[in-house]
């Protein structure tokens, strides 16, 4: 085995080593401040630029715009958020991850990482195994162990690509033009499913002088619409709202990216004479950045005709007797499938109402007082089942045992009525 089939093993080693540190940061986080950030998107988010602020608030702190996005779609999905306030959290998302790349190209680069990962890792890793009954101490320790092993896999990245620098030239596929870096930013992204992947491969490429600085734009510009899939995978089953949004994000991402890309030069010129960013691995993440920025102030005005647009695409209608909130949430954020819940309560509660009005008004026709109660009583099945398949039993508290209790009241109520009918 020859040192290039070395060096391309340490750095998929190193990719891998990183993805696994995202994972392990993400969940300590969800797990030291989920419900807060639940908290925060839910009460800040009532209008479109709330909810573009909170986004990037959330993702820089959170470091994953999966997350985010996927929290969106299943407040979208159990009928918290409204589609144009999840249009905000998602542009919001798409600036906070670029703070990834600012805290890789200002210490992944000029420290020596792989020092500073090693006391992370050993008080993370102890953390986690002795303090497994303090859910603090245990998230904190999976925190500091996911960051430990983040910055190793970037420093195992970083020394792979400098030893292949030597052996790789890429001006061979200079005459074929921008577009093939931006074609493999895209493909490479939907496949990892991670854009600050993507970013740390970029920057390590681009210390090593393997690619210019054209091509890196080109790059991230490619890598922002393949971070796309992950929205289109959470919403391939979901309800109208998801797919939505899914296509909302698919347009903004392609539209945004595709003007950013036809303007290269002209960014790279701003951010060199205008904003004085000499050094290329700061050129690179400002102009990341820009590139988001930009895409907000081009879409941001558009948002409520665009919601317009959408809500006229995807139109069909829920079945009678079906759930409208607690099937379209997500099975592993519990706090939306019980708010979820309680608006199926609201939900079966006008249908009872309406069917009370239709007895006071109806004396005769007994056909459409027998459709209000089988709508009522399937949509009471309905709600059961979904509770059982999608609320995990270990979350199953006594408010979800009171709201099950009182969509069984109403139903009871109403049933006896079947027998006047």
């Amino acid at each position: 085995m020859n040192n290039i089939d070395l060096d391309f093993w340490l750095f998929i080693a190193g990719l891998g080593v990183f993805l696994f540190g995202m994972y392990h940061l993400e969940n300590g986080l969800k797990g030291l401040a989920g419900k807060s950030f639940k908290r925060l998107l839910q009460r800040f988010t009532n209008r479109s630029w709330k909810g573009i602020l909170t986004g990037t608030f959330v993702t820089a702190v959170l470091q994953s715009s999966s997350l985010v996005t996927l929290l969106a779609l299943a407040f979208l999905g159990g009928g918290i958020l409204s589609l144009n306030h999840s249009l905000g959290v998602v542009l919001g998302a798409n600036l906070g991850t670029t703070v990834t790349a600012w805290i890789v190209a200002t210490l992944g680069f000029k420290l020596n990482v792989a020092q500073l990962s090693f006391p992370l890792l050993a008080m993370g890793v102890f953390s986690y195994l002795l303090f497994d009954k303090r859910p603090f101490l245990k998230n904190l320790g999976t925190f500091l162990m996911g960051f430990g092993l983040l910055f190793l896999g970037l420093d195992y990245m970083k020394l792979a690509i400098e030893e292949v620098a030597a052996h790789i030239d890429l001006t061979q596929y200079a005459n074929l033009g921008l577009w093939v870096f931006l074609i493999f930013g895209l493909v490479v992204t939907a496949l990892i499913q991670s854009s600050s992947a993507m970013i740390v491969i970029v920057l390590s490429a681009l210390n090593a002088g393997i690619i210019d600085l054209h091509q890196s734009v080109a790059i991230i510009i490619g890598s922002s619409i393949g971070t796309t899939s992950t929205l289109i995978l959470g919403s391939l089953k979901g309800s109208a709202d998801k797919k939505r949004l899914s296509l909302a994000n698919i347009i903004f991402k392609t539209i945004a990216g595709l003007i950013t890309f036809l303007f290269i030069d002209q960014l790279i010129f701003l951010t060199i004479n205008y904003f004085n960013i000499t050094e290329p691995l700061m050129e690179l993440v400002f102009l990341n950045t820009l590139i988001n920025v930009i895409g907000i102030v081009i879409f941001y005005p558009f948002l409520t005709p665009f919601t317009s647009l959408l809500n006229k695409w995807f139109q069909k209608s829920e079945p009678k007797g079906e759930c409208k909130y607690i099937r379209n949430a997500i099975p592993d954020v519990p706090d939306v499938a019980i708010k979820a819940l309680d608006k199926e309560l609201k939900y079966i509660f006008d249908l009872t109402h309406e069917f009370i009005l239709s007895c006071l008004r109806i004396k005769s026709g007994g056909k459409q007082k027998s459709s209000f109660l089988e709508t009522i009583e399937n949509l009471y099945k309905s709600i059961k089942t979904n509770v059982k398949r999608e609320v995990p039993a270990s979350t199953i508290t006594n408010a979800i045992k009171k709201t099950v209790s009182a969509l069984e009241e109403l139903t009871l109520a109403v049933s006896y009525r079947r027998q006047e009918i």
